[in-house]
């Protein structure tokens, strides 16, 4: 009896520990401060063969994507986007539109981000195309020292499937529903397995895996998620007057280039030829870190696939 009690409070603790309760934003932005690198930035060459078999790894990385809801995890390595550098600041909805939770007018959240390179490639003098992207997690509190424990809204965006040859970091335009060029380089033997291995793992964890919905934004704050009205695509485009053109995207992103902080136009639509675009709002970044934490303890969730309401 007592071997069964045992087992039955073991499992109750796996439980509880699995329950999502949400993350503190300020301590969150202080874990990853605190192993920030020291001189030159790491640079990890990524190969097909870090994928595992028939992309075994990536499998169970693409499910833990839309099944593991916490905002900060164990150290754990990332296969695909190991390069990165973290930001903080503001997601702010100035624009009155249809949409609901934090695309309504006036909403106001805390967001951490993380920029990112899939693969080996972090700068724009590399002579393979570079994978970019951006994953960020809003936080419902204007307070940027919130002590409390808030359930995030998370979105992950990237340039180019295919990747590209954007000089600056800030001068691609980021979406939840990227473009796929095919470039030579991925025709290479080389590159060939690993656009496949990509693929398959992410057809594996969700059914639409080219699309990231945003329904977790629009259902914020809302006593009834079946009221929220969310749009089907979200850009993020960053203001010219801030790009600067400096080879890693690392170094670029750091916030000592730029007095007035980084600005990002936060753009959506329901429009399915993407040509009726509404600017609703900005996000201002005002701080940066490139750490240990922030590449290989900083989590971004993403809820499956569903049937959503989408007004025209």
């Amino acid at each position: 009896m007592k071997v069964k009690f045992l087992i039955l409070c073991l499992f109750a603790s796996v439980a509880h520990a699995n329950v999502y309760k949400g993350s503190q934003f300020s301590e969150v932005w202080k874990l990853l401060k605190s192993d920030r690198y020291r001189g030159d930035l790491p640079h990890e060459k990524v190969s097909a063969w870090n994928f595992g078999f028939m992309a075994r790894h990536i499998k169970k990385d693409s499910k833990r994507t839309v099944t593991d809801k916490r905002d900060v995890r164990p150290d754990f390595k990332k296969r695909i986007h190991t390069s990165g550098v973290c930001l903080k600041g503001t997601w702010n909805i100035t624009k009155k539109s249809q949409f609901t939770g934090l695309f309504k007018k006036g909403s106001v959240g805390m967001i951490i981000a993380r920029a990112s390179s899939s693969l080996t490639a972090v700068s724009s003098l590399s002579k393979d195309v570079r994978f970019l992207g951006m994953a960020g997690k809003v936080y419902p509190t204007k307070n940027s020292k919130s002590k409390e424990h808030l359930k995030t809204a998370n979105f992950l965006l990237i340039e180019d499937f295919g990747g590209s040859r954007t000089t600056s970091f800030l001068e691609a335009t980021l979406s939840n529903n990227p473009k796929q060029t095919i470039h030579k380089e991925l025709a290479t033997l080389a590159k060939g397995p690993i656009a496949l291995s990509l693929k398959v793992a992410f057809d594996k964890a969700d059914k639409h895996g080219d699309i990231r919905q945003l329904y977790q934004f629009s259902e914020m704050g809302l006593k009834d998620p079946k009221k929220a009205i969310a749009p089907k695509y979200l850009e993020l485009k960053a203001r010219k007057r801030d790009v600067k053109r400096i080879p890693d995207f690392r170094h670029e992103l750091n916030i000592e280039n730029y007095p007035n902080g980084i600005h990002y136009d936060i753009f959506i639509t329901n429009d399915d030829k993407k040509k009726d675009w509404m600017k609703v709002g900005y996000i201002h970044f005002d701080d940066s870190v490139a750490s240990k934490s922030c590449d290989r303890r900083l989590h971004f969730y993403h809820p499956k696939w569903k049937e959503i309401k989408h007004n025209k």
